[in-house]
């Protein structure tokens, strides 16, 4: 997706679950769907949208530019995002929950540990 002439970059890195945990009720990045309800009927507060796109957004940026030494990061804001259309934060939305399931997938995969014992 490309917004303002630039490539939106999101990442749910180690970093952004840290930030993300502060938008949660305590602190508790496992109480995420209380501030993203998956009933269309509960109210959604676009402010911490914002914020959350925001945070995938500067380490999508942080995660390239240690990918790439020299890239310029340059992530989306919260003052930024909020000079979008709400149909473009609520896509930015549904990107950002994607970016979470991908990056949250099992990606090393592991040998079954040995038997110590002699046969």
């Amino acid at each position: 997706m490309i917004l303002h002439g630039r490539e939106v970059r999101l990442a749910y890195t180690v970093g952004a679950m840290q930030d993300i945990s502060r938008l949660c009720p305590d602190n508790d990045i496992r109480r995420i769907g209380e501030i993203f309800p998956a009933d269309e009927t509960s109210p959604l507060d676009l402010g911490i949208v914002v914020k959350f796109v925001s945070i995938l957004s500067y380490w999508g940026e942080e995660k390239r530019r240690w990918e790439e030494p020299g890239y310029e990061r340059k992530p989306f804001t919260v003052e930024e995002l909020n000079t979008f259309p709400g149909r473009t934060i609520n896509e930015l939305l549904m990107l950002g929950l994607k970016t979470m399931n991908e990056d949250s997938e099992q990606t090393v995969e592991t040998e079954p540990e040995r038997s110590s014992k002699k046969e």
